[in-house]
């Protein structure tokens, strides 16, 4: 397990939810590129890069991890990025894991149209707002800025074949995957993995990518802090509403 200092437990008991990776390839003309997004803490691989630069003749590749914060990632997942032992042991793996699910979407083009929306809602919040003024760790609470209220936007990628059925739906919305607690020994895609299958199931045949945004101290309102794991998945089932 990874991301919270004061986790009680270093290894994981058991998966609540399946971690993904998940890929979509854009071409045009002879330029193309594929995005990447995982479930886990912040993953970054140059030999990954220039192997689909090289193999696959894909010269930009883009990974998005559902937290992109080395000491705050994904904290009901394992680490993406860590240098020790344990994870030593799954990076080939995951490398390899990626690599393929690029290939297939490489091999699996059609012809598409692309649409961009936005919209706006309240599923996190600026945990700075009640900071006290010139924290002597943090000068960037003091003063108004401690007041700035949380970001709302989300902004929508959606992706239809040519008969008009929508493929790929990619949201980005800023807000940390902080539901379950340093208490919860069970991996899980956390919030936005329940977003995602949410989507997926109103939209038969499509697959539905998460981009974290600038997320800084914004976290979800919803939170579980029961210390009970049936409780607090409770929890994290109420976002699929």
């Amino acid at each position: 397990m990874y991301g919270y200092p004061n986790r009680t437990c270093s290894v994981a008991e058991g998966t609540h939810d399946p971690l993904h990776a998940k890929v979509l390839v854009l071409a045009a003309g002879k330029e193309r590129m594929a995005i990447v997004t995982i479930d886990i803490g912040t993953f970054g691989s140059a030999a990954l890069q220039k192997r689909v630069a090289d193999e696959l003749g894909i010269p930009v590749l883009l990974v998005s991890s559902s937290t992109p914060t080395r000491a705050r990632s994904s904290r009901a997942g394992p680490a993406g990025d860590s240098r020790d032992g344990r994870a030593a042991a799954i990076r080939a793996d995951l490398e390899a894991m990626i690599f393929d699910a690029v290939k297939r979407a490489s091999q699996s083009l059609f012809p598409a149209r692309l649409g961009v929306g936005r919209g706006s809602l309240q599923l996190g919040y600026n945990r700075l707002c009640c900071a006290i003024p010139a924290a002597p760790r943090r000068s960037f609470q003091s003063g108004a800025r401690a007041l700035r209220p949380g970001r709302s936007e989300f902004v929508v990628l959606r992706v239809e074949d040519d008969a008009g059925r929508v493929r790929a739906v990619m949201v980005h919305y800023a807000c940390h995957a902080v539901v379950m607690q340093g208490w919860n020994c069970m991996y899980s895609a956390d919030w936005p993995g329940v977003m995602q299958s949410k989507v997926e199931a109103a939209l038969a045949g499509s697959q539905c990518m998460f981009v974290q945004g600038g997320a800084g101290e914004h976290q979800s309102m919803m939170m579980g802090m029961a210390k009970n794991r049936q409780e607090d998945f409770r929890v994290w089932r109420r976002w699929a509403t």
